[in-house]
């Protein structure tokens, strides 16, 4: 259970600084950087994310141990966080594309 515990503990710490990491460089990202390739990292970080959230739901369920679940909530929050991030990046990425074909047109 310890070793679970510290996994989880592990995954979610991963998790927040690759958040932390991209919200930072989106911010001092000039607004016509090519994000491209960030974006593709990070959809990659996130499907990890979601499949190491999964993979440590099953065996969370099998202990009653209430500092567990409690992790597993912290990490599925910071999931989340992480989709956001991406989901921001995808924004971005959008309002480029329409800018570039608003500015072809004119």
């Amino acid at each position: 259970m310890a070793q679970l515990d510290a996994d989880i503990s592990k995954a979610n710490t991963q998790i927040r600084q690759t958040s932390k990491a991209a919200e930072v460089f989106l911010t001092i990202a000039d607004d016509h950087a090519k994000l491209d390739r960030e974006l593709s990292m990070l959809e990659k970080a996130l499907l990890s994310a979601r499949e190491a959230e999964t993979g440590f739901a099953q065996p969370v369920a099998r202990f009653d141990d209430a500092q567990l679940k409690r992790d597993l909530v912290t990490l599925s929050e910071s999931v989340d966080r992480l989709k956001h991030v991406t989901d921001a990046y995808g924004d971005r990425i959008r309002s480029q594309i329409t800018a570039r074909a608003g500015a072809s047109k004119s």
